[in-house]
């Protein structure tokens, strides 16, 4: 489950301002393909994802088996985050950033995101995973399987690049 916990938060990121970074990046290398993190079958994830992807989204809710869990603790939030969120671009750039009641960075990383279909595969700078995402009007929602578990999130979209909101928006600069 704790591997749950991590691999979640990395799904939803966004590109940031290093300078104001809790952490420091693991490394700018590619991690290594994980033989555990389920892969849809059916899928063959290529680099990039379709334009109703690429946006600024804010995570909403997260549900593990069906059952509500608390956001902080399923995306395993450092101490003092009160929202997080992630960036998409067409290009297949991911960013994932935490942030503070000051809208300061307590958490950032950066990664690839690869569609194929409702297929989708998030690789970054510690994580990896697979699963299936759907968009119904400015609600995301990723779903993956591991370890027998069903972890489903939902985020809200806050920017189509046109403008978004105070905070997350401005961390997300690239």
């Amino acid at each position: 489950m704790k591997t749950l916990k991590t691999i979640i938060p990395v799904m939803l990121m966004v590109a940031l301002l290093a300078s104001g970074c809790g952490k420091d990046p693991v490394s700018p290398q590619q991690p290594a393909p994980n033989p555990n993190v389920p892969q849809p079958t059916s899928c063959q994830p290529r680099a990039g994802a379709p334009a109703s992807l690429a946006s600024i989204w804010v995570h909403t809710a997260v549900t593990i088996n069906g059952e509500s869990q608390d956001l902080a603790e399923a995306l395993d939030w450092e101490n003092g985050t009160v929202v997080s969120g992630f960036m998409i671009e067409q290009d297949g750039y991911f960013a994932y950033i935490q942030l503070d009641g000051n809208d300061d960075l307590t958490w950032a990383e950066e990664g690839t995101v690869m569609t194929d279909g409702d297929c989708i595969k998030v690789v970054s700078e510690t994580q990896q995973y697979a699963g299936k995402w759907s968009i119904r009007g400015d609600e995301l929602t990723v779903t993956v399987r591991e370890d027998g578990n069903t972890a489903q999130f939902k985020a809200v979209r806050v920017s189509d690049g046109a403008g978004s909101p105070a905070g997350v928006a401005p961390a997300f600069a690239r």
